[in-house]
């Protein structure tokens, strides 16, 4: 399974079946986050880090943020799923965890061009409320709080006075619908009963009637009114349920060839063919009342209004339905990010002793500063998390101490010049400065004191007499052993020498003979 390059965490989101009664295409469900589905203090605290994925792990999918909220620990998504299916689960991801991550919402691109307006209904300002659709048709209050923000079904939404609260969206030509199909929707929680209350409205100023209005009766029933041209001219759909105080109730009108349904919590609850009313006029659009009927203002509050030109589906009614009820999903373990540890081969040297790399994030292991030497064996490393690891200079994040790399090298050396009985140094390495030894005059037996060595060593020229010995080198980081400038000779092979010349810096006085050792 792909996982999301930089991101720590993941949830897998499921999507009940049982509630699609017919393949969805793009459809908006409803991500609401809190304390029993996730760890807050694993995410940045506006969200910025929150992706969501299809179900292959890695493919971004459109969301908007309606609310990100840390402190309170609560927020809500709304994610375009490409397609959901009604005869098997649909899956797709969230991811979180990465502290530098930029903002990756895109509101508009959730809602298909059918969706004319889309309101959240929390405040843009306190006497406005924004559309996240890319029309951005943003609507005026009566005055500043009236209406005022609340808590709703869905993050914030409006709560109305029943006295004058209304919103005013001014005439917009993609809510005139002429005789054409619609969808008029919202989440509805009433504190009065037993009066006409208006939830959303466009009535004519000038011209011969053309308008509709969306209601609650003073039975306490649902009512869709649509009226053409002329007196007596109207086509209307009175709900069979009846609603009452203090619950959450999803509303729906939808018009078809002149057939009105209405829709409660999902469910059909009327419908009758009627005359397709020409409902196109100069006047406003409304929620929560309008400049007409004045004693018909909503009372109760009002969240997530939706208007589109098209008669939504049964099916996208009810699904629609079970994602603003929080019943649609289910939600999957917190998973940690695969381990992804890339080792570049590395050239290193007999009795090489390999550390353990343990790391609290997990990405690329760069291993390559360590410059070693001959052919890499049996690395081991442990990667935990998700984050890019610099081993340079053997620093690991989250203060992980370097480890101590014993190397007993075997350098491969140009034709040098060297005295009988030359010894290999052994070259313990850690870290890693660079270290320039001058030219010396050594005498017979002598050894060069050890010396903390950085990453490449470089030695002068050095005089050596019979049986010099080399000296060893203590090196700490990335140890390249640079021993051309020695004014030695031997031909060298892996791991046994093979031959030996040796030269003397002054002429013997007599001929000398020395043993070849193989």
């Amino acid at each position: 399974m792909a996982w999301l390059s930089g991101w720590q965490y993941r949830r897998k989101i499921t999507i009940d079946a049982t509630k699609i009664d017919e393949n969805l295409t793009d459809f908006p469900v409803l991500v609401k986050l809190n304390t029993s589905r996730f760890d807050f203090s694993k995410a940045r605290s506006d969200g910025y880090d929150i992706r969501f994925t299809s179900s292959d792990g890695e493919t971004l999918l459109k969301y908007e943020r309606e609310r990100h909220d840390a402190s309170n620990q609560v927020a809500e998504y709304h994610v375009k799923i490409p397609s959901v299916s009604s005869s098997q689960n649909t899956e797709f991801y969230i991811y979180y965890g990465k502290s530098d991550a930029s903002d990756g919402a895109d509101p508009t691109n959730v809602w298909d061009s059918n969706f004319k307006a889309v309101w959240h209904l929390q405040d843009l300002t306190s006497s406005s409320v924004k559309d996240s659709t890319a029309n951005s048709y943003n609507g005026t209050k009566y005055a500043a709080n009236e209406p005022i923000e609340t808590d709703g079904k869905i993050g914030k939404a409006q709560s109305f006075d029943g006295t004058n609260d209304r919103i005013d969206f001014g005439d917009v030509a993609d809510f005139d619908f002429g005789t054409g199909p619609f969808t008029l929707e919202a989440f509805i929680r009433l504190n009065a009963l037993n009066k006409w209350q208006r939830i959303f409205s466009k009535r004519w100023i000038t011209g011969n009637y053309e308008q509709y209005t969306f209601s609650v009766t003073d039975t306490n029933k649902l009512h869709i009114w649509t009226y053409g041209s002329g007196w007596g001219t109207e086509s209307a759909l009175e709900s069979n349920t009846s609603l009452t105080t203090n619950t959450w109730y999803y509303v729906v009108a939808i018009r078809q060839n002149g057939t009105l349904k209405l829709f409660i919590n999902g469910i059909e609850d009327a419908s009758a063919t009627l005359t397709a009313r020409n409902v196109s006029n100069d006047g406003s659009f409304w929620i929560g009342g309008d400049n007409r009927d004045v004693a018909y203002f909503f009372d109760g509050i009002i969240d997530e209004g939706r208007v589109s030109n098209i008669a939504r589906s049964s099916a996208w009614i009810k699904a629609s339905y079970h994602s603003g009820n929080d019943s649609l999903l289910s939600f999957g373990a917190e998973e940690t990010a695969e381990i992804i540890v890339q080792l570049p081969t590395q050239q290193l040297a007999l009795s090489q002793q390999i550390p353990t790399i343990i790391t609290q994030k997990n990405a690329t292991a760069l291993l390559d500063v360590l410059g070693l030497i001959l052919e890499q064996k049996g690395i081991n490393v442990i990667a935990i998390k998700n984050a890019t690891i610099s081993l340079d200079a053997l620093n690991l994040v989250l203060s992980q101490k370097s480890p101590t790399i014993n190397i007993g090298i075997l350098v491969q050396l140009a034709v040098q010049q060297l005295g009988l009985d030359l010894k290999i140094p052994t070259i313990t390495t850690t870290k890693n400065p660079i270290v320039e030894l001058p030219a010396q005059a050594l005498e017979l037996g002598q050894l060069i004191p050890n010396v903390l060595i950085p990453t490449i060593v470089s030695l002068p020229t050095l005089n050596l007499e019979t049986n010099q010995l080399l000296p060893q080198i203590i090196a700490t980081k990335n140890p390249i052993i640079d021993l051309s400038s020695l004014n030695l000779s031997l031909l060298l092979k892996n791991p046994k020498i093979k031959s030996i010349a040796w030269k003397f810096k002054e002429r013997p006085e007599k001929d000398w003979k020395f043993p070849i050792r193989f």
